[in-house]
């Protein structure tokens, strides 16, 4: 796992260089690629950082985040080059001044899915008890999850949250059991 990660940060590496020295004609084409640039060494950063911490769940849905974002700014990068939009003047100052908005806007809106995206995936596992395959039944009928919640737990103190709705949930099964 740690060789992959070093190795992905090396690949980020020469996507960055590749991205950030080849020569950019006007104003609003520099800045979409400076903004780019900006998200693979923030790429390079977080990989590197999952060398030093292989299990953090926090670095691995960060790299998730910038490399989705990544995916949607090189789309939105060649709609804005090449199409022929009245907006999208090369050369015009208020092109370039707008594009750091969109920037933003992408930002936001991959936090929001991904946020989305946690929310669910808690619900489920608090509401419906969804778990993994190679867990027995009889430790999602206990709620003993090992390792996981040992896991889990470190990363919510890592993040200030608490685990207040797992051990609700845990008393709540409690409850059930001794009134069976």
């Amino acid at each position: 796992m740690v060789d992959m990660q070093a190795f992905l940060s090396i690949a980020f590496l020469v996507e960055t260089l590749l991205m950030g020295t080849h020569a950019k004609p006007n104003p609003l084409d520099q800045l979409v690629h400076l903004l780019l640039t900006w998200v693979m060494v923030a790429c390079i950063v977080v990989t590197a950082a999952e060398v030093a911490a292989p299990r953090s769940l926090l670095l691995a849905v960060l790299r998730a985040m910038l490399v989705f974002f990544q995916g949607t700014w090189f789309w939105h990068v060649g709609s804005i080059m090449f199409r022929n939009h009245m907006a999208w003047d090369m050369d015009d100052m208020a092109s370039v001044m707008f594009v750091p908005v969109v920037f933003s806007l992408h930002i936001l809106l991959i936090c929001f899915g991904t946020f989305t995206v946690y929310l669910f995936m808690r619900w489920l596992y608090t509401k419906w008890s969804i778990c993994p395959g190679n867990w027995s039944g009889q430790q999602i009928a206990n709620g003993n999850f090992g390792d996981l919640d040992n896991l889990l737990d470190a990363q919510l103190e890592l993040t200030g949250f608490s685990t207040d709705i797992r051990d609700q949930n845990t008393r709540k099964g409690a409850n059930v059991t001794e009134r069976n």
